[in-house]
């Protein structure tokens, strides 16, 4: 059987031509950005002039990328910018699926997806994404951006497309992977007071008990961004990006607006952790195919 870390272009004889989507409507330029620059969010049409829809290009080349069993990710270089995005779930619903290659672990997830749209020029660009659930993070890259690397963090387990080379990708994990014990769960550092507030917007009034948990998860989150992302990528944060009230997490703006709007990337090539077996296309079609490796793969233990 051919193995699903091939060129999925390359598999029409497995049925996956069927399984690329039609072309949807495009995406909303006015729609707003998610980014660390205070005020307005900034749009899409004001970053790019158009966006490659990776549902209207046959299916790319998937990377298979091994997780390290002794939680070793790319180091981020001594002269780049260390970027944190955050996001629970992705966006949008991509084309990408994905099974768990692990027999204690079940379920189909459906990769939701979010652009990662990089203008910083000034320095080489670290990018260390986490999720909860499944995200195909999506880079769109503008003309003299350097990626130095891309560390992508996820309960569920996420794929990144237009990815630099492997040597410079890593994937960590929890579900269905050996090493879980390497994942540890970060998020937003929210101070207490700050919390008290929130709660108070939604006719919630805190007690003590609250004031501590939240403190403990103040200080937990504060020492994974220090300790725990050293040791990881051998560097601290410079900037950190989290859903805002920009709306759905479709798209994450890395650097300032550019005085020119750039068109965006076809999607060429989906990196993925290696626990993981995926399929490209909609929805039931791919749960048809990850159906499919599955049975193959009972069938080849017997």
């Amino acid at each position: 059987m051919l193995k699903w870390t091939q060129t999925l272009a390359g598999l029409a004889g497995l049925g996956l031509a069927a399984c690329v989507p039609s072309a949807p409507a495009g995406p909303d330029l006015n729609m707003p950005l998610h980014s660390s620059i205070e005020g307005e969010a900034p749009r899409y049409g004001q970053v790019m002039s158009s966006v490659a829809f990776m549902d209207t290009q046959a299916a790319p080349l998937i990377e298979s990328i091994k997780i390290n069993k002794r939680c070793r990710m790319p180091r981020a270089s001594r002269d780049a910018k260390i970027v944190y995005i955050y996001s629970y779930a992705g966006g949008a619903n991509s084309p990408l699926a994905h099974a768990y290659k692990s027999p204690l672990e079940t379920g189909r997830e459906r990769h939701g997806r979010t652009d990662i749209i990089v203008t910083e020029t000034s320095k080489p660009i670290f990018l260390l994404l986490e999720s909860y659930n499944s995200v195909l993070w999506t880079l769109q890259v503008a003309p003299g951006v350097e990626i130095d690397g891309v560390a992508v963090l996820s309960y569920e387990g996420s794929s990144l497309a237009n990815g630099p080379g492997n040597k410079r990708v890593g994937f960590l994990g929890f579900r269905g992977v050996e090493n879980n014990k390497c994942f540890k769960h970060g998020g937003e550092p929210v101070a207490v007071d700050l919390s008290v507030a929130r709660a108070a917007e939604n006719n919630y009034i805190a007690d003590q008990s609250d004031r501590e948990k939240w403190g403990a998860e103040y200080r937990a989150l504060i020492d994974w961004q220090g300790r725990y992302v050293l040791q990881l990528i051998g560097g601290q944060i410079d900037e950190q990006i989290y859903r805002t009230s920009a709306g759905p997490f479709n798209a994450v703006l890395v650097g300032p607006v550019p005085d020119t709007p750039f068109a965006g990337q076809a999607v060429t090539k989906v990196q993925v952790p290696d626990n993981l077996n995926v399929a490209w296309g909609q929805y039931e079609q791919a749960m048809q195919e990850l159906d499919a490796i599955a049975q193959q793969e009972l069938e080849d233990l017997q």
